[in-house]
């Protein structure tokens, strides 16, 4: 079963499934939000940066009031706050909820959006209609700090995928696009996709090495700090391997193609870098294997919970409710 780079879920592999294709790889999603965040990481960091900060300016005054509650009608401007906080910054764990039914699984926006609407709701119902129920406590600070907190965590999580996402992004940009093909004598510019094993290339002053190859004719300085990390360059002559992504500095020379495409050293340091932003350690991967079984679980013991007490227990709706 697939697993979802960005929550880490797993996701069923249907044909209706969310998913995407990356560097010739399919991932699977378990809600279009986590697919927007994998495919569009600047947008998603931004818009998710916005929601945290709406999120905590609303939750911190419900927190004021719910502890401080020194402004007359403070349950109402409550009720206010913990209103917008639920459907504005989080409409986004009702969106995920909704994408995970549709996959016919449960996912972690699945507790968060039931669990924050029974606070809310439960408190809506105290406030508006308070001879219902045997309390007058209302549960606005639960549900907006749920909120603000799993949104800073998105938060914090979509900064590090972001930074991993930008190195990768350079890393394919020191590959060049096209080369200068050597075919019958001439020289023929062609996108390096076509680039074949065995193909002899020239390359100029100045310019990347297109793949990895060795070196046929001439001699030149390479710059091939994007692998080692040093500074100086290092100097190449026929019958030495020069790595795709390296900087030609100063002659022309011809080389022969070995590498191309997926078998390049470079190819191999992006896939290194991107499955480290994707792959998880092994106790992450077990704790999302039991987060499989867990959002049933805890819904299931929430509801033997109420009816439990309700039913055999007789401690009244109220406290049936809380339990």
């Amino acid at each position: 079963m697939p697993r979802d780079p960005v929550c880490g879920m797993y996701v069923e592999e249907s044909e209706n499934a969310i998913k995407s294709i990356r560097y010739g790889r399919t991932y699977y999603f378990c809600s279009e939000s986590c697919r927007e965040q994998f495919e569009r990481p600047e947008k998603e960091f931004k818009r998710i940066k916005r929601l945290m900060i709406i999120s905590w300016g609303l939750t911190i005054p419900v927190l004021f009031l719910t502890y401080f509650p020194v402004i007359p009608f403070s349950v109402y401007i409550m009720f206010f706050l913990a209103t917008i906080n639920q459907f504005y910054p989080g409409s986004r764990f009702y969106r995920g909820t909704y994408d995970a039914l549709r996959n016919r699984t449960g996912n972690m926006d699945t507790l968060i959006s039931m669990g924050t609407t029974v606070a809310w709701f439960f408190s809506t119902l105290v406030t508006f209609f308070p001879g219902m129920f045997r309390t007058n406590n209302v549960y606005f600070d639960t549900s907006s700090i749920i909120i603000s907190l799993v949104l800073t965590g998105t938060y914090m999580e979509t900064l590090m995928k972001k930074r991993a996402t930008d190195t990768l992004e350079k890393l394919i940009s020191l590959q060049p696009r096209t080369a200068h093909i050597i075919l019958n004598g001439e020289i023929v510019d062609l996108p390096v996709e076509r680039i074949r094993e065995g193909d002899l290339i020239l390359v100029k002053p100045g310019e990347r090495i297109p793949t990895d190859s060795i070196v046929i004719e001439g001699v030149t300085d390479v710059d091939e700090s994007m692998l080692t990390g040093e500074s100086l360059p290092v100097k190449k002559g026929p019958g030495e391997k020069v790595t795709g992504g390296t900087l030609n500095r100063t002659g022309s020379i011809k080389i022969r193609a070995e590498k191309v495409g997926e078998d390049t050293a470079l190819s191999e340091i992006i896939r290194i870098v991107e499955n480290a932003s994707t792959e998880k350690v092994p106790i992450q991967r077990l704790a999302d294997r039991i987060s499989l079984y867990f959002v049933p679980a805890v819904l299931i013991s929430g509801l033997a919970s109420f009816l439990f007490w309700y039913f055999l227990g007789g401690i009244g709706l109220t406290f049936s409710l809380l339990v």
